[in-house]
């Protein structure tokens, strides 16, 4: 599509639905057209309300509202502002999986009656790790899910370290 567009002769204006990777298409479209619009999806929606629906149809539409002024813009960040917002719900991504292991190790716990020392909040910390590990299973099944589950930990928490962006210990920021 690129390469058809840029054969066009003249100053293009184009139009389009913001959807997965927007904005790499605007950086490569703002190379050669002078200007270029992404829509949001949810306006455009209440726009084309209508029964028959293709993407023929929907480029029409949006062609008419881009030559009248009144396609509903979006504001397209810069590509080091979006690769901001990836690390950041990378961030939030590996936060709720270490909150689904550290639950889980609570529900393994509680499952197997096994009495955490002092407040359940250390069990978190660096001691609190140590103790996980050198736990004493009542079950060698229970043994093994408590490996699994603190590898898994282990890893995440290396995940998150080693993207510089935050500790993994000390739950979401």
């Amino acid at each position: 599509m690129i390469e058809a567009l840029r054969k066009l002769p003249g100053k293009l204006i184009v139009g389009y639905e913001a959807s997965c990777a927007y904005g790499t298409l605007h950086d490569q479209l703002a190379e050669f057209c002078q200007e270029v619009q992404v829509g949001h999806p949810g306006h455009l929606r209440l726009i084309f309300i209508a029964k028959r629906k293709n993407d023929r149809i929907d480029a029409a539409k949006i062609a008419k509202l881009v030559y009248l002024q009144q396609f509903p813009k979006i504001h397209v960040p810069s590509p080091e502002v979006r690769a901001w917002r990836e690390l950041i719900e990378l961030r939030h991504w590996l936060m709720r999986q270490i909150s689904r292991v550290k639950n889980g190790l609570k529900a393994l716990l509680r499952t197997y009656g096994v009495q955490v020392p002092e407040e359940e909040s250390l069990l978190w910390t660096r001691h609190g790790r140590a103790w996980l590990g050198a736990l004493t299973w009542p079950m060698p099944e229970a043994a093994l899910h408590g490996q699994v589950l603190l590898a898994q930990w282990d890893h995440l928490a290396q995940q998150v370290d080693g993207t510089g962006i935050g500790c993994a210990g000390s739950g979401p920021v």
